[in-house]
């Protein structure tokens, strides 16, 4: 089962069922999912402790609160602590850039046809359910960036999810994770995160029209 301070067999209900309709894209997750390893790989051989999944997760962090220059800011993040990025591959930079460009036409689409960029589904279990933490991590990350000196009056939804993510952030591998019911746990709870990261994206938008209106 999955352990942390959400406790175990975790499942939510209620607040994002409005978004939270299978995606209809061209584009689907296992093939998004696919590039997860090389991404993976190319962030660790250029000397990085951050994983694909926390990286995708700052970066949609920062897209949902429409953050400007997102993708300039979450590129210096990824690298700050690097003493010189000319040391970084072209080809790295290529595959961020991508990932950059797919996952903001993802958070705007009219479908909610977003996915999390996660292992793929034939990776060991237990590899899945830490890049999920992970994920959460960065995207509080991001939100955090993009906030910091702005007051935003968000919604109760909003902030419900916001402290479930604070939650999921600490999930990690208990016993048994060959379980059918972990797997399920972890199909359900990745399926949460990220129909929570399109309500927090969602009340991004509304406030901002209501904003422009006044």
């Amino acid at each position: 089962m999955l352990d942390g301070r959400t406790g175990r067999g975790l499942s939510y209900n209620g607040t994002l069922s409005n978004l939270g309709q299978a995606p209809g894209s061209s584009v689907n997750e296992s093939e998004f999912q696919s590039s997860y390893a090389k991404l993976d790989e190319a962030l660790k051989n250029t000397g990085l402790e951050i994983g694909g999944a926390e990286a995708h997760g700052t970066l949609c962090g920062l897209l949902a609160a429409d953050c400007k220059e997102a993708e300039h800011h979450w590129i210096r993040h990824l690298f700050s602590d690097l003493g010189d990025r000319k040391s970084v591959k072209q080809e790295t930079l290529g595959l961020l850039s991508r990932l950059h460009g797919e996952t903001a036409t993802q958070l705007n689409d009219p479908e909610y046809a977003f996915y999390l960029f996660l292992p793929p589904a034939d990776r060991n279990l237990a590899n899945r359910i830490e890049a999920l933490a992970g994920w959460c991590q960065g995207f509080l990350y991001g939100l955090g960036v993009s906030l910091a000196g702005v007051a935003m009056d968000f919604s109760s939804d909003v902030r419900e999810v916001v402290s479930d993510l604070n939650r999921i952030a600490t999930v990690h591998c208990g016993v048994g994770l060959d379980d059918e019911a972990t797997a399920l746990d972890f199909e359900e709870l990745s399926e949460y995160v990220r129909v929570a990261a399109l309500l927090v994206r969602e009340d991004f938008r509304s406030v901002n029209a209501s904003t422009r209106l006044h």
